[in-house]
């Protein structure tokens, strides 16, 4: 299933009914809630954004993007000191999984 968007309003409220739709036939796809937490990002729903971008990066731990977009929101969100706490768990997750790979 590919799903594009746009920065418009209603463009976005369509991607994030159409992601809703696509989470609702396969909830492990971390793709899924990434995309839908752009297009929430697009319409300034940053709290909502941020849920998916952190379901995307827990579904799928080892991707960078979804670790950073988790960061970005943190940062546009003025949560710096959460932000700062995220970044340096991710340091140790990568520690710990480079000593056990």
């Amino acid at each position: 299933m590919t799903l594009t968007f746009i920065n418009d309003d209603t463009d976005n409220l369509k991607a994030i009914r159409n992601f809703d739709l696509a989470i609702k036939q396969d909830s492990s796809n971390p793709a899924f809630y990434n995309n839908r937490g752009w297009a929430l990002q697009n319409i300034n729903k940053y709290k909502l954004a941020m849920a998916d971008f952190k379901k995307a990066a827990l579904l799928d731990s080892l991707d960078v993007n979804y670790q950073s977009n988790v960061l970005r929101v943190l940062w546009i969100l003025n949560k710096y000191k959460e932000a700062f706490s995220f970044a340096e768990e991710l340091r140790n997750f990568r520690k710990m999984n480079t000593l056990i790979m």
